[in-house]
């Protein structure tokens, strides 16, 4: 076990995947959702269904924000937020519960709202390459299944999105 806080493994995580490219609020969100879902010594400690009921929470909380969200730049940290919580959500699932199906189900769930903020418009680098990762990550888990059929298709989903963000 180290002996970092869960704030400072959070940042060390965000630090390291993000680079820095991050605002101040995109950082504070990122940071938060690992902290309190991932790292938290909580979080082991809870049975799946509680910490579940945690994730739908944090999930609505985010909604809650979004929808009064009176900017662009509002709106795109907590899609940016909403995106990275479903894939720490799907990370903490598999490697905390021992359920990466369940986990899937966050990736999905993130997929469906990337989409719908792309169809409203979401132009944000930052949104962007959560909607990437998410699809990546997805193709990896439906790997991971044995169902190849969904995975390539998946692929090609988020292929299709790259494509369109040149």
């Amino acid at each position: 076990m180290s002996n970092k806080t869960p704030e400072q493994r959070a940042e060390e995580i965000v630090n390291t995947h993000f680079d820095n490219r991050l605002t101040a609020e995109e950082h504070a969100i990122a940071v938060k959702i690992p902290k309190e879902i991932f790292y938290s010594p909580e979080a082991e400690a809870l049975s799946f269904e509680t910490w579940r009921e945690q994730i739908t929470q944090f999930d609505q909380d985010l909604q809650t924000r979004l929808s009064q969200a009176d900017t662009p730049e509002q709106r795109a940290t907590l899609r940016f937020g909403y995106l990275f919580l479903q894939q720490i959500a799907d990370e903490a699932a598999g490697e905390i519960f021992g359920k990466p199906r369940e986990g899937l189900i966050y990736l999905e769930h993130g997929i469906k709202h990337a989409q719908a903020f792309l169809k409203k418009g979401e132009t944000a680098s930052v949104v962007r390459e959560q909607v990437l990762s998410l699809y990546s990550n997805a193709g990896v888990a439906w790997g991971k299944q044995g169902q190849v059929d969904k995975e390539i298709d998946t692929y090609q989903q988020g292929l299709k999105h790259a494509e369109a963000f040149f």
